[in-house]
């Protein structure tokens, strides 16, 4: 088992089908298309929302490789989350953590992986993996629920006070800044 520690919380999960050997990009008579997916987004805004509503970054389409490659960016927030134990017939999976830990099972080999890590998941070998850290900061989650809420904790009531204190431990000591 290999063992990194905790960091941010992104996944890439590539499913990478080479069923040609390569053979199809060099048969193409034209260069194939340069894309360009930025982080956090996919190619062209391609994001396909899973049910329980992880997302995935479809980064690079099949159909940008003549079949040779599809490849995905996968955040995953919630501890627990991933899919059941399956296998792909025709593709390969490589599994790259760039954030976060994961717990990846292929065949009967368990590994953990952390950011930087990786693992090769060959097809017709059943594999699953799940997100095992702890979601988004304290910190971060403040920042993602104050801009829902409008207004900072603490600026009202006691309880506001106390709320930010529970939630994200924050401690307001004092008023904010006057100029």
């Amino acid at each position: 088992m290999v063992s990194v520690g905790l960091g941010r919380r992104a996944f890439v999960e590539a499913l990478a089908g080479f069923p040609l050997g390569g053979a199809a990009l060099s048969a193409q008579t034209s260069t194939p298309p340069v894309v360009k997916a930025a982080a956090g987004s996919g190619r062209a805004n391609d994001i396909i929302t899973l049910p329980g509503g992880d997302r995935i970054h479809v980064k690079v389409a099949t159909q940008d490789s003549a079949g040779s490659l599809f490849m995905t960016e996968q955040p995953i927030e919630r501890r627990g989350s991933g899919p059941p134990r399956h296998y792909h017939e025709e593709q390969d999976e490589w599994f790259y953590c760039l954030a976060g830990e994961y717990v990846v099972e292929i065949g009967n080999q368990r590994f953990r992986l952390g950011p930087g890590d990786s693992v090769l998941g060959p097809r017709r070998v059943p594999h699953a993996f799940v997100y095992d850290a702890a979601g988004p900061g304290r910190i971060e989650q403040f920042f993602r629920d104050l801009e829902k809420r409008g207004e900072y904790f603490g600026n009202g009531s006691p309880e506001d006070k106390e709320l930010a204190h529970r939630l994200y431990g924050i401690v307001n000591v004092g008023p904010p800044l006057n100029l």
